[in-house]
Order: C-alpha cells, then sequence, then structure tokens
C-alpha cells in the first residue's frame, strides 16, 4: 500500500502486469469485500482502481481550467486558495 509504512509486512512485489491487474481489478474487489465483512483500515484510494483515479484527476483540472470548478485548497492548512 502506497499509504502505509515501508514494511515487510506492507510489500507485494509484482510484475508489471500483475501489478496493473492488481492495481485496476483487484485491488477494489478486495476493498469492496473488506467493507462488506466489516473490516477497516484500508486506504480510501482501495476503494477505485488507478484509471478511476486518474479519469476523476483529470476531468477536476479541466473543470478547473476551464474556470468551472474552483482549484483545491492545501491539504496542511485547509484554507482556500485565491
Amino acid at each position: 500500500m502506497a499509504e502505509g509504512k515501508k514494511t515487510e509486512s506492507n510489500v507485494l512485489m509484482l510484475c508489471p502486469t500483475c501489478h496493473i491487474v492488481f492495481d485496476t481489478y483487484l485491488k477494489p474487489k478486495v476493498f469492496k469485500a473488506m467493507m462488506e465483512a466489516g473490516l477497516q483500515g484500508f486506504p480510501e484510494s482501495w476503494k477505485k482502481s488507478i484509471y478511476e483515479q486518474a479519469a476523476e484527476a483529470s476531468a477536476k483540472a479541466l473543470k478547473r481550467k476551464r474556470g468551472t470548478e474552483p482549484a483545491a485548497a492545501p491539504d496542511r492548512d485547509k484554507t482556500p486558495v485565491r
């Protein structure tokens, strides 16, 4: 998991093809199954595939560029961007 600490128990070495299958197909399904089973503590990034995350980020950037959506505030202080 990219969000977690780099420990031996948090490392999954995959070939490039398996990595794509994991990120695009397995991770969201595992997330959903674990939530339905009542388990918690999984990163929100597991909810959607990397392609869904990229598409949403791209759409947001396009809206900001067109001026239809305000720029996001920095995470560190949550103050509005002017």
